[in-house]
């Protein structure tokens, strides 16, 4: 599995009536060689995400999942009818990233719509190079608990006094192995609010990266347990 949650992405949301949406990407070209030799592959996948990042291209399924085309234009249709979800995010995809490719999304529709940009909400950023999984803090997942308690723990403050904070975790690892990570709250810094969770998973284990959002998160000291699925995975 690969990670497109940072290829372009836009919310699309309509009005709740039946009708079609048209979404046109069209790719700059700027010079005759690159007319000629068109070597660049562009798509748009749809999804029915709430208008949310996607990060797994496969998880959801791509409600329409654009075939790769090497012309300057590609486009879909989105057909709506009284029940169909009202947003939809839009991702701008290459078969390869080969070069930087500047583009023009257009959408025309038989109904009022918006169009905007999926804005990324993490305005800090922290990261840990140097983690592994070693010796006997390869543990592997709770399906060995045994070993699970060895796995590498780190911990992060949300230094606030807001109880709605976003909070993402980014996993990445070798390839061959599956992988996940586990939150757990240590304490919060206002007693008064209710724990949103005791501890919380990023579900199925998956090879070589794993992405774990949570919203409305409230101030204070939480753990994070990254693992691999096996112990002695190194």
């Amino acid at each position: 599995a690969y990670n497109i949650g940072d290829n372009p992405q836009f919310r699309l949301e309509v009005d709740a009536s039946a009708g079609a949406v048209w979404v046109l990407l069209t790719r700059h070209i700027t010079q005759i060689d690159d007319f000629r030799e068109n070597t660049e592959y562009i798509t748009v996948l749809v999804y029915k995400n709430e208008g949310n990042r996607v990060y797994y291209p496969n998880d959801p399924p791509p409600y329409i999942d654009g075939v790769r085309i090497n012309s300057p234009h590609y486009l879909c249709k989105i057909i709506l009818s009284e029940t169909s979800p009202r947003k939809f995010t839009l991702v701008v995809s290459q078969y390869e990233k080969m070069h930087t490719i500047n583009y023009t999304l257009r959408a025309y529709a038989t109904c009022p719509f918006t169009l905007s940009k999926i804005q990324n909400p993490y305005t800090y950023t922290e990261q840990v190079t140097d983690g592994q999984w070693k010796g006997v803090t390869a543990g592997g997942c709770r399906n060995h608990p045994s070993t699970y308690p060895y796995n590498p723990r780190y911990r992060v403050t949300l230094d606030t006094t807001d109880c709605t904070n976003q909070l993402a975790i980014d996993l990445k690892g070798p390839k061959q192995y599956q992988m996940g990570v586990e939150v757990t709250i240590v304490s919060l810094a206002d007693d008064t609010v209710t724990a949103p969770f005791k501890a919380k998973s990023s579900g199925a284990y998956r090879s070589g990266f794993v992405i774990m959002e949570l919203q409305n998160v409230p101030a204070g000291v939480y753990e994070i347990v990254p693992s691999t699925f096996y112990p002695n995975q190194e």
